[in-house]
Parts: structure tokens; sequence; C-alpha cells
């Protein structure tokens, strides 16, 4: 057997990216620390091929700009010269060293500089400003420049530019490599080179949340218990004309959340999702609408409230179940219990009151509350209504209200809106007898 690579994940995306799609290529039962320069060579090999099919070969201007790959000075020799180049730096690949000049790994020495042809979104020669005390590139070891050059493989085409996945998961890192080596080979098993991994998701904040979401579905339920994962993507292209990075960091609470979300509640919750695409037609396919801005993605992923997504306010009735509501307010929205509680029983009471004196006129007065005066009045007109009425019960204490149910004058419209919510759930089929 060769000599162990010495891998060691290394936090950077483009070198940890690299090193598990080359894991997942060559021997995905072989732990990454247990990895051999044969392994390398095996890798080296496939992909020195692939990346000169011509999709491949396309998306690889976006990647590597001026490789050999992508250079046209170089149009005939690619075949020999590719492969050569990779070669070169395998054979140059030095030892471990306790202060390694490498800033990938920082575990190997750098031997020169490289800038974006071999490193995405570094930089060129002639901008020195990218790179440390105005070098002509940025100090990589032989290795993980290497590595680079397998992260294609795990890249997520999606409108033009490309989505590129890291966590500090490493189960996360196996299944995202694993899935993006799958396409790989059904690609080489069709004979069908279509380029990096493609589900034609234009729009990256929809493609993000497939992606979390398949992969929550790919495991138990149980799986995900006490897993707290970092969960960014980087969304670039490193094209020659305009090199352009956005970074997605997706909210660790959401992720919880959605790992919650039981098969009772899925059909709701897709609906849910389904109603906040922006602009689609009511028959609508989903390959068609999928690609438009979706509300409540891009609230969960900018940590904005989605209350007012989750019931209709024309229909009077409720999209999931107050269960999974209170999961989102205690992991999305931080909610304490005795708040969640408080609110719901001062639903529950205003429900009674409504039944009891048929007083519908209350549920469009909350419904229609502009300010938190306005609110506060609404509950006060009905309180003084029970006295007059010479009943009894309270729609709640003082205490729960100061302390819970508006502890803040700035959170009233979440209040009414999770009392809203309640009034719905309690009330939908009243309403509808009630006509």
């Amino acid at each position: 057997m060769s000599e162990k690579l010495n891998l060691h994940i290394t936090g950077n995306p483009f070198i940890d990216s690299g090193i598990y799609a080359l894991n997942m290529l060559v021997s995905k039962k072989t732990r990454i620390d247990d990895m051999t320069f044969d392994h390398l060579k095996e890798g080296i090999d496939l992909i020195s091929k692939l990346y000169l099919t011509p999709a491949w070969n396309k998306n690889m201007f976006s990647i590597f700009p001026n490789n050999i790959l992508t250079n046209n000075a170089y149009k005939d020799k690619k075949q020999e010269l590719y492969p050569e180049e990779l070669y070169e730096l395998y054979d140059s690949i030095n030892d471990v060293t306790d202060k390694g000049t490498c800033i990938g790994c920082g575990r190997r020495d750098s031997i020169r500089e490289h800038v974006k042809r071999d490193v995405p979104l570094t930089g060129s020669v002639s901008f020195k400003n990218f790179f440390s005390y105005a070098k002509e590139g940025a100090d990589y070891c032989p290795l993980c420049v290497l590595l680079i050059q397998f992260m294609p493989l795990s890249l997520y085409r999606s409108g033009g530019k490309f989505i590129m996945f890291h966590s500090d998961s490493e189960t996360i890192m196996k299944y995202w490599a694993d899935q993006a080596i799958n396409n790989y080979h059904s690609q080489v098993a069709s004979g069908n080179y279509v380029g990096c991994f493609n589900e034609e998701y234009k729009n990256p904040v929809n493609g993000i949340f497939h992606i979390i979401e398949t992969m929550i579905g790919y495991y138990d339920r149980k799986h995900w218990e006490n897993v707290n994962p970092s969960l960014n993507f980087y969304y670039f292209t490193n094209f020659n004309q305009g090199a352009e990075l956005d970074l997605y960091s997706f909210p660790n609470n959401v992720f919880r959340f959605l790992t919650y979300i039981p098969s009772t509640e899925k059909t709701n919750w897709k609906q849910i999702i389904r109603r906040q695409y922006v602009n689609i037609k009511k028959d609508e396919e989903e390959e068609k609408y999928r690609n438009k801005k979706n509300r409540i993605y891009e609230n969960l992923l900018n940590g904005r409230t989605i209350l007012h997504y989750l019931y209709d306010t024309k229909g009077k009735y409720t999209l999931c179940s107050w269960g999974l509501l209170k999961y989102y307010l205690r992991e999305v929205e931080n909610m304490s219990d005795n708040r969640i509680e408080a609110i719901r029983n001062l639903g529950d009471s205003l429900t009674e009151y409504i039944k009891k004196y048929d007083d519908r006129k209350v549920l469009t007065d909350i419904e229609q509350a502009s300010t938190y005066g306005n609110f506060t009045n609404i509950l006060r007109k009905i309180m003084k209504s029970k006295v007059e009425k010479g009943d009894k019960e309270l729609l709640c204490t003082f205490d729960d209200f100061v302390n819970h149910i508006c502890p803040d004058y700035k959170v009233w419209k979440e209040t009414r809106d999770l009392i809203l919510f309640r009034l719905y759930e309690n009330l939908s089929e009243w309403l509808i007898d009630n006509k």
C-alpha cells in the first residue's frame, strides 16, 4: 500500500470541498486521514479526462480561467498538458512540517505563488492588492492546489454561477459530496456529460433550501437530534470578466426547525411554501415557479418572521397545526414556552368570548389593528364588555400581559399574528356554520 497523504480538514471551503470530493470519488469507505498517494493518482487520472469533455470544460471557464483547460493557447494540447500539470503538482508534494507556509493547510510549505487560474477568487498577478505583502500570488502548497482541482466535482450549478457548500460536520460534507459524485457516476453511466451537478434551480436561495431539505430527508429524524452544524453556501463565479461571490450562512435555528417538521405536516409545509412564490400562476408547474423568489425562504434566510404566512386572513383558516407553529416559535423566533402558552390562552379566551356573545366584529377589529394602542384598546373594550355582561372570566392576568403577551410594545404585531392564528384555528368551523 502506498504512503498516506496525511490529509486534515482545513476549514478552507475550496480545499475541504476538494478533499471530500476526492474521498467520495475514489474510495468513499476510506477515512480521510487514511487516504493515500495512490488514491490521489486515481483521482487525477479521472478528472484529467472528465474536465476535457465539452460541458465540463465549458464550466471551467468560470472556475479556473486561463488554466490549461480554458486557455486557447493550449487548445490542441490540453489532453497532454493538463494531466502533466496535475502530476507536476503531485510530484512536488512536500512533507508535513510544524510551521508550514501554506495559507490553506498550514502544514506544508508553499513552493510558489498561485493565482485565480488555480485557486478561485484569489486574484491575478496584475492585481497585487489581492495578496499579502503585494506578492504575485497566494502561498498554497502543491497538495492544497491539487485538492482544489477536485472541488468542481462537488459544485452545484445555479443561475449561471456555482454553489459551493461547506460545513464543519463531516457527516454532512460526506453526504453532499456523495450526492455530487453520484451525479458524476450517472453521467459516466449514460455517456451524457453535462457538467457540474445541476438540478435546474436558477434561483440560488431556492436551490439552497432544496439542498437542505433533501439532506434532511435523507436521514431519519432522530439522526438530527443534538446536531448543530455550520452550514455555509458560497455562490460564486471566477469568470475573468467579473468574479463574484455571495455568502449565504444558513441559520442553525432554521435548520433545526426544518428537521423537526413531522411527516403529518409535510404536505401543509409544502403548500405554505407554494403559496409564497412571487408572481406564480394558479396552475403553473413546479419546474417554472420554483425559480421565482419565495418570501418564506428569503425571510428564513435573513432572520425575518414568517408568522403572517402561516394563516389565511381572507379564508380565516390556518395552514398548519399549533404544534408546528409552537416549534417554529421556540426554535426560530426564540420564544419562551411561557410566552407561547400565555398568548395561546389569550387566544382561547377571545375564542370563547366571540362564540358566547356571537361577537364576530372582535375578529375583524383584531385583524385591522394597525398600532399598539389600537390593539390594546380592542382588548380593553372586550374586558369592559365582559364586566358589563357580568362575565367574571378574565381574558388574561395583568402579569401575563406585561411579562409574556406584550412584554415590549414593539412585539405587538407578533402577538396579534399569533392570536389570529389561534382564533382561526379555533373558529374556522364555527364561522362556516354561522355563515
